[in-house]
């Protein structure tokens, strides 16, 4: 909703304007207030410049009432139909965003089910690993077993086949004294 104005605030933006130079007129006064509208603005105008003994401004043509009146009739019009025109582009623009804003937080929700899809994914799969390894570790554990019992069967066997050669040799040797004994008698 637009401000009330007031006197004062035309008394202001008329000491403000001329402080900077700029020229008074309903334009440049609502260029400053940034509200209100031309007729009334121009109304409290006059109403300052009679107050100040200057029914114009300096140079200026002594316009109707009537004229004048008409002459603000429009602007103020135009006025509102330049609100109504932006008025009508916010709105477009903002309908415009909010359906861009829909889709992005539609996209945002499908990443995320997918993010929970891969992390419960990404779970299973450690689970699973995490199972598969205590399998091989148990598998190395017999394995490992398995070696050291046939390491240990295999020394007793290498020992029993070392008894079993020195046996051998023995006879061999009983055997070859035989012989020579037998060959002298």
């Amino acid at each position: 909703m637009e401000r009330k104005i007031t006197y004062e605030n035309i008394a202001e933006a008329v000491s403000r304007l001329k402080d900077q130079s700029i020229s008074v007129n309903s334009h440049t006064v609502r260029n400053y207030l940034k509200a209100g509208s031309y007729e009334t603005i121009q109304k409290l105008l006059d109403e300052y410049r009679q107050k100040q003994g200057h029914p114009f401004p300096e140079g200026a043509p002594a316009y109707s009432e009537e004229l004048r009146t008409m002459f603000n009739q429009i602007a103020d019009k135009m006025w509102d139909e330049s609100l109504k025109l932006v008025n009508h582009k916010y709105e477009s623009a903002k309908q415009s965003l909010m359906t861009l804003s829909e889709g992005f937080k539609r996209d945002a929700e499908k990443n995320a089910r997918q993010l929970d899809e891969i992390e419960r994914q990404l779970a299973q799969s450690r689970e699973e690993l995490a199972a598969q390894d205590q399998r091989h570790r148990e598998r190395i554990e017999n394995l490992v077993g398995d070696l050291n019992k046939a390491r240990g069967q295999l020394e007793i066997l290498q020992q029993e086949n070392d008894n079993k050669k020195e046996q051998i040799d023995r006879l061999q040797a009983a055997l070859g004294k035989g012989a020579k004994a037998t060959e002298q008698a």
